[in-house]
């Protein structure tokens, strides 16, 4: 079969879906992967043959329900799960489902995968026309949470970071104000996909941005004290993808102690930090699962704070209970409370199968026969590389034309990769599961990859 598999946020998605597509190609499937442009439009346009489509969301705006339909003109099944999850959501099926979903995007979608067996529930549930299209195979992203991934995380290197430096890590998702986007473009771009339309409050909106910018300031008030404080401990600052680097260096100011670093997807970081502070956050999760003391700081009281992922986490209310909150987890060295039983209900593939593989059992399930016609990669190469080398004399243009605060998503949600970060992925997978010998990972383009089965032919891929 054919696959094809989007990746619209580079660190969050990128490692995932690679396991993902060397799971498949390890069973003979032919898997592209990467950006929108170089893969589900190249199916739209008819320049690739019919296969499987994954996407990372079936938001039922007018650009989205006519992309699936353009899948379907080229015989293609749509399979999809939700990389926002809503699992943290604190009323999934009001603040989640009615916003990412329609009768009419389910409709058009062949296999809509959930996170775990509470989403599946409330999803046949609410689309009982459809309980069918629903399947429970987890995230591989949580594949990553697991324990046989420890050794996957042990031996990789932090940017600035020694292996011997005790560092703290600040797991940011403010938005706001330090969000790549001003706040009229968020707008905009809410308005485009219909969110308003569909029942979600816009000046609501407007009250939980004010929220996340107060919240932000008590963040950075605290952590420049906690930078004095604890002059010989690193603190790192991770920032939400879709936060501006520039912006966080801007307001947190100059310490010698603070660091604000997005290299590499956030689980290497997580695993190997003192303790991890959030609020509101899925980092928090993924640190209560890999059994590493988690804060949740939350100053301010308000109905925006979700629950969830707060509840797994040491919550704590003021600056001065914070730091020595902090100074107790360093000095102790050890987790202060158990892990939540609920989390299997939450994560299908925490205990169960692994995702990857109950993926890929569904779509051989609704191989239709018609969807492993070859296709020309000579002609697939020269296009890729075509359409990247536009984007950037686009890119450069737009740099020197537009206004600063404006940018395109492209450059900070999927910057471009390189053949030594992609060979550092490809091998720590294959070391780690102790499989996918066969798997050939191939570099296209600076945001394209082929995976498949190797072959004689095979040059250039690990």
């Amino acid at each position: 079969m054919n696959i094809y598999i989007k990746i619209e946020v580079k660190r969050r998605e990128l490692e995932s879906r690679l396991l993902l597509a060397m799971a498949a190609a390890e069973r003979g499937h032919q898997v592209l992967l990467g950006a929108s442009n170089l893969t589900l439009d190249l199916v739209k346009q008819k320049k690739l043959k019919p296969g499987i489509i994954f996407e990372k969301s079936i938001v039922p705006s007018k650009k989205r329900i006519n992309q699936l339909r353009a899948y379907k003109k080229n015989n293609c099944k749509i399979t999809v799960i939700d990389e926002e999850g809503g699992f943290i959501n604190n009323n999934f099926t009001t603040e989640f489902l009615k916003e990412r979903f329609s009768a009419q995007s389910v409709a058009l979608t062949d296999k809509v995968f959930t996170w775990g067996t509470r989403d599946y529930k409330k999803f046949i549930n609410y689309f009982n026309k459809f309980k069918n299209k629903f399947s429970r195979t987890g995230n591989p992203r949580i594949d990553f949470w697991r324990k046989e991934f420890n050794y996957y995380y042990k031996n990789q290197k932090l940017n600035q970071i020694k292996p011997k430096d005790n560092f703290i890590l600040l797991a940011s998702n403010f938005g706001a104000m330090v969000h790549e986007h001003r706040i009229w473009q968020e707008i905009s771009l809410l308005r485009e996909l219909n969110n308003f339309k569909r029942g979600r409050d816009e000046f609501l909106f407007y009250e939980y941005k004010s929220y996340k910018i107060r919240l932000a300031a008590k963040f950075v008030k605290a952590f420049r004290k906690i930078s004095k404080k604890f002059k010989n401990l690193k603190i790192v600052i991770r920032p939400h993808p879709t936060e501006s680097i520039k912006a966080w260096k801007s307001i947190i100011g100059d310490h010698k102690n603070i660091y604000v670093i997005n290299d590499g997807s956030i689980g290497k970081w997580i695993r190997k930090a003192k303790l991890v502070v959030h609020n509101s956050c899925t980092s928090g999760i993924e640190s209560h699962v890999a059994n590493v003391p988690t804060i949740a700081y939350r100053p301010l009281k308000s109905n925006f704070d979700l629950k969830f992922p707060n509840a797994l986490s040491i919550n704590i209310y003021d600056e001065e209970n914070l730091i020595k909150k902090i100074e107790q987890i360093i000095k102790k060295n050890k987790n202060f409370y158990n892990k939540d039983k609920k989390l299997n209900n939450y994560f299908y593939n925490l205990e169960n199968n692994f995702a990857f593989e109950n993926i890929v059992n569904e779509w051989e399930k609704i191989d239709d026969g018609r969807l492993s016609e070859k296709n020309n990669f000579f002609k697939l190469k020269v296009i890729a590389n075509s359409k990247e080398l536009k984007g950037k004399i686009i890119n450069r243009v737009f740099s020197k034309t537009a206004n600063k605060a404006t940018s395109n998503s492209a450059t900070y949600k999927f910057p471009k990769i390189t053949n030594n970060e992609l060979k550092t992925l490809t091998n720590g997978i294959k070391n780690t599961l102790k499989r996918f010998k066969k798997v050939n990972v191939e570099l296209f383009s600076d945001r394209l990859i082929l995976v498949n089965k190797k072959n004689n032919n095979n040059e250039n891929s690990w």
